[in-house]
């Protein structure tokens, strides 16, 4: 008596054994999301502040130089010369480029004390003070 029947259904999905586990793997999967987005954040900075840092030392390392052995020697060398010209061994024309490289020695220290100025500037935001 099979014959010419067909069966009709419905179902509903009750909850019992399922204790919201849909949300519970999307909540960890957003906290995973937060962990790698942290991490990667963290590496960014780190990485600037190396890069940072060592355009820091750089910059000091090119001060000092300049400060230390490249203006003495300028000064020395003008000093020479200013005393020559006074002697009257040479004359304004030969002074005057030696007074033109010394101030393009100074401004170098200048520019040298800058970048120096700068790169700090650029890696005080990066350090953590607590």
């Amino acid at each position: 008596s099979e014959k010419d029947a067909f069966d009709v259904g419905i179902t509903i999905a009750l909850p019992l054994f399922d204790r919201n586990q849909g949300r519970v793997r999307a909540a960890w999967a957003e906290f995973y999301a937060a962990q790698a987005r942290a991490l990667s954040v963290r590496n960014e900075v780190v990485h600037r502040l190396r890069d940072t840092h060592a355009s820091l030392t750089q910059a000091i390392r090119n001060a000092r130089i300049l400060k230390e052995e490249v203006l003495p020697r300028a000064d020395a060398v003008l000093r020479a010369a200013e005393a020559r010209y006074a002697d009257g061994d040479i004359s304004l024309a030969e002074v005057l480029p030696i007074r033109r490289e010394h101030i393009a020695v100074r401004l170098a220290y200048l520019e040298a004390l800058r970048d120096v100025m700068v790169a700090w500037a650029r890696l005080k935001p990066l350090i953590v003070t607590e």
